[in-house]
């Protein structure tokens, strides 16, 4: 067969959670992390933010970019959590 033997594969891209609402988790939560409570302000030593919007339902269960069902995690909670 000449070309690529291999079919790409079709991922579903996630949108973005909108940045209105990742502002409104945000100040509601204060930066702290919902899972182990540690305030994390700022960013990390790689200079990524060090804290992230969760998913409470995850968007493959139905759940949906509301601020109901995102929390702030740090990087260490969000980690667990995906793994």
């Amino acid at each position: 067969m000449i070309g690529n033997p291999k079919p790409k594969k079709k991922t579903k891209k996630s949108k973005a959670i909108p940045k209105k609402i990742v502002k409104a988790v945000f100040e509601r939560d204060g930066n702290v992390c919902q899972k182990c409570g540690c305030f994390t302000a700022g960013l990390n030593n790689s200079m990524l933010p060090s804290t992230h919007c969760h998913h409470v339902i995850k968007k493959s269960q139905g759940g949906k970019d509301t601020v109901d069902n995102l929390i702030t995690v740090c990087w260490s909670c969000h980690t667990k959590e995906h793994n």
